[in-house]
């Protein structure tokens, strides 16, 4: 399956007038369970993609396998086959394709196309990215479950984050007594949902992650979560302020402040960051004083796009984290994606190829 197909496939979508949210978003229990402690990895995500000096397709796995249970293509439902469709190096840890696959893989010219095709250029400018913000990354990546040595993580260096009460008291305790929960999501693209299979109406129609959040709440609690989710495609922390007036009407126990990939793209300095973050803090609180606040630091783009400030999302996180006291706590996502980073490519957990995050990244988030 080459990009041809994919635009075949978006021509289809188009034509018989798919709109976004048309069907029901499907939650599995998965979706809400963390993979780094657990000795099963389920639906992470794979782009197959040719190496730069030729030859057959390949994609990296996060942990080393010790069985492989499935590899699908949600978009079709297709089931591939060990052997048939791809081999497995444990010691390297990389699925290979056959060269006779039915696995979706692109090549290294469909992957750096020519300068002025896709509108998003490579940082030397010399071509580029591959970029589209609907359904091809949908279509051109698989997931694949498989068992590995529940340890891996940790001597990866992985963050391995624990529940933290004491930070955030007020909202443990209604959800400890099973009372309704009011949850704000104030942030970008990412937190609006961009990329998540039910906002490009692509099976396996995966919520985004504030949506996974609440839900993961009710059911572990039992709690009735309210949740509102204010973010809006290509905002910053300065659009985060101008939207305290709302946000606070909620009279929210929790709001989720999760802006950074855009600040960074317009190389706002990381006390800018900070003072901005804290501001829409403070303007909540003001009038609505019992509010607590998650701060989601955010995800990496992708390091060869023109507009990745890379440096700045280190810096942005340890602003965040001179804000942590009762009542704030940080949720490092930034963590996770340089460590998934060092083991896998940016295009197997991109939903777009270049700043957001596919369902792999959303169930991260």
């Amino acid at each position: 399956m080459r990009a041809c197909l994919c635009c075949v496939v978006l021509g289809f979508l188009a034509c018989v007038g798919f709109s976004a949210q048309s069907v029901e978003p499907v939650i599995a229990q998965w979706h809400l369970e963390p993979f780094w402690d657990q000795g099963i990895m389920q639906g992470e995500s794979l782009f197959f993609l040719e190496p730069p000096s030729g030859g057959l397709a390949t994609a990296p796995l996060l942990f080393t396998p010790t069985a492989i249970h499935a590899l699908v293509h949600p978009p079709t439902g297709a089931i591939f086959e060990e052997g048939r469709d791809y081999t497995v190096d444990t010691k390297s840890k990389l699925l290979t394709l056959t060269p006779d696959s039915r696995i979706p893989h692109t090549t290294r010219a469909e992957f750096e196309p020519p300068l002025g095709k896709t509108g998003q250029r490579y940082k030397d400018g010399s071509r580029d990215i591959l970029f589209e913000n609907t359904v091809r990354f949908h279509m051109l990546q698989v997931e694949v479950s498989y068992n590995h040595n529940p340890t891996e993580w940790t001597s990866m260096k992985g963050p391995n984050p624990r529940p933290s009460p004491k930070l955030l008291p007020a909202v443990m305790k209604k959800l400890g007594n099973k009372e309704p929960l009011t949850i704000c999501l104030l942030g970008d693209s990412i937190s609006a949902g961009l990329n998540a299979s039910s906002t490009s109406d692509t099976p396996p129609r995966m919520p985004p992650y504030g949506t996974l959040v609440a839900r993961a709440l009710e059911e572990r609690f039992g709690s009735v979560v309210d949740y509102t989710n204010f973010s809006i495609s290509g905002k910053a922390t300065p659009w985060g302020i101008e939207q305290v007036a709302a946000v606070a009407e909620k009279k929210p126990d929790l709001v989720l402040i999760a802006f950074g990939m855009n600040d960074a793209s317009g190389k706002m300095s990381p006390e800018t960051y900070r003072n901005n973050t804290e501001a829409i803090m403070a303007g909540i609180r003001a009038i609505h004083l019992a509010t607590e606040f998650v701060l989601v630091t955010t995800m990496r783009g992708n390091d060869d796009w023109i507009h990745t400030a890379t440096e700045r999302y280190p810096q942005y996180r340890d602003a965040l984290v001179t804000l942590q006291q009762p009542g704030v706590a940080v949720a490092d996502l930034t963590a996770f994606w340089t460590t998934l980073l060092a083991h896998k490519k940016f295009a197997d957990i991109t939903g777009n190829g270049v700043n957001h995050p596919n369902d792999f990244g959303h169930r991260i988030y």
